[in-house]
C-alpha cells in the first residue's frame, strides 16, 4: 500500500480546480451537504451556526470559510460532510496558499486568512488518528474571508488569483 502522505504529496496540484462538495452547518455536529451555498462578508455561509466562527468565546478572525482537499478526503476514506468544512476543493493544495491569496470560487471572491486551520479534537474523533496526524501536517486545508457576497455551487471553478 502506498504512504498517504507520500500520495498526497505526489499529486500533481495546480492553480485551478473545482468545488466538489459544499456543507453547510445549522447547528453544532449537523453537516449537511448542499448543491449551493450563499457566502456573505464578514458572515461567511448564510445559514451556518455563528458559534462555529469562535473558540473559548472569542471570535476567530478570518474563520468566514472553511475549505479542505477532496484529495485528503478521498485517499482516507473520509466523506465529505465529515469535517464539516463547507468548500471541499479538488486541485488546488489550500495549505500552501500564502496569507492573503486570492481564490475566485465561481463569482466569489475568497482571502486565505492567516488563521491556521488546525484539527481539532472533534476531527479527531470523525476523521481518526491517522486523518488526524496528516491534518495536522497541513492537510487540514484552510480558513478564508469573503471578499464579494454571492453563491456558490458543486462544480464551480475555482482559480488562484495571486
Amino acid at each position: 500500500m502506498t504512504d498517504p502522505l507520500e500520495a498526497l504529496e505526489a499529486y500533481p496540484f495546480g492553480r485551478t480546480g473545482e468545488v466538489t462538495h459544499l456543507v453547510l452547518s445549522p447547528r453544532p455536529g449537523d453537516h449537511r451537504l448542499v448543491e449551493a451555498l450563499e457566502l456573505a462578508p464578514g458572515l461567511g455561509p448564510v445559514g451556518e451556526y455563528a458559534a462555529k466562527q469562535f473558540w473559548k468565546g472569542r471570535r476567530v478572525p478570518g474563520r468566514e470559510v472553511s475549505a479542505v482537499n477532496a484529495e485528503f478526503l478521498a485517499l482516507m476514506g473520509i466523506a465529505p460532510e465529515v469535517p464539516g468544512d463547507n468548500l471541499i476543493v479538488r486541485g488546488i493544495r489550500l495549505d500552501r496558499l500564502s496569507p492573503g491569496t486570492l481564490l475566485r470560487v465561481g463569482g466569489v471572491r475568497l482571502r486565505r486568512s492567516a488563521t491556521p486551520h488546525r484539527p481539532c479534537v472533534r476531527f479527531r474523533s470523525r476523521a481518526g488518528e491517522l486523518a488526524f496526524a496528516l491534518a495536522a501536517l497541513g492537510w487540514r486545508g484552510a480558513l478564508f474571508e469573503v471578499l464579494d457576497g454571492g453563491v456558490v455551487r458543486v462544480g464551480d471553478p475555482v482559480e488562484v488569483l495571486g
